[in-house]
């Protein structure tokens, strides 16, 4: 069931994305930002990101389907390290589609989308951040709210709906050790 469970909050996090750019460079060099998540799953998320996004952790705690759970997901290269801090085990991927669907759940290639049907529909300010909003419609309504490139807010009307805002943004280098699978963890 935890499987499952962990199986289906990677999908959340990437159910709405497309084919990333391979080689993209995000605008930021590094940076946490947290995240609420409101919707099938609810609980907080965080980002950690370095060297223009070349290496991203993505931290979520939270609840699906009334369980608990703690994830991590740890991208360098093309290494997916996925993370249940609960259990303290993890699994190794090499998927460049699931690395690129991960990357673009936070960053945004106005390029990239704009080739699959977003369009601009307007500004607005989020953390005290000039957001440029996209839109996309098609199987589901998707919109996102952008700052050089860094999606800081998401609404979808798949499953009922959900929501994911950011609320805290810091550009800071984050401790290297987020990155790392601590090593009492068992590979999976």
């Amino acid at each position: 069931m935890k499987n499952a469970i962990l199986t289906i909050i990677l999908g959340l996090f990437i159910f709405t994305t497309l084919s990333a750019q391979e080689n993209a460079q995000f605008p930021i060099k590094s940076g946490i930002v947290k995240y609420s998540t409101i919707g099938l799953g609810n609980g907080i998320s965080t980002l950690y990101f370095d060297d223009y996004g070349k290496t991203i952790c993505e931290d979520f705690n939270g609840t699906v389907w009334d369980q608990e759970i703690h994830t991590r997901t740890i991208v360098k290269g093309e290494i997916i390290n996925i993370l249940d801090m609960d259990e303290k085990t993890f699994t190794l991927e090499n998927n460049t589609l699931m690395k690129s669907k991960i990357i673009e759940e936070y960053f945004f290639n106005e390029e990239t989308y704009q080739t699959k049907g977003y369009i601009n529909v307007g500004k607005d300010v989020v953390l005290g951040k000039n957001c440029k909003i996209y839109s996309l419609k098609k199987e589901v309504l998707i919109k996102v709210w952008v700052w050089q490139g860094l999606i800081l807010k998401k609404e979808d009307d798949l499953l009922g709906g959900s929501v994911i805002y950011a609320s805290s943004i810091e550009e800071m280098t984050p401790d290297k050790m987020i990155f790392e699978i601590p090593d009492d963890f068992i590979k999976q």
